[in-house]
């Protein structure tokens, strides 16, 4: 896989966990998918420069 690739899969992984966390209604959940999102957001800034992304966005 390249790191374009695992750049993308992350981002679209990143994008559904945010869909969820606005979905749910438990806060025990949203803290648990917000955690996620800021590991997603780690990992996609090692790979490059996530020039899209905003901290406040990212999670």
């Amino acid at each position: 896989m390249t790191r374009e690739d695992m750049y993308n899969r992350l981002d679209r992984i990143r994008r559904e966990l945010r869909e969820i966390r606005q979905e749910t209604d438990s806060p025990a959940v949203d803290n648990c998918l917000r955690e996620m999102g800021v590991y997603l957001y780690n990992a996609m800034f090692y790979l490059g420069d996530p020039d899209e992304l905003m901290p406040e966005e990212a999670f």
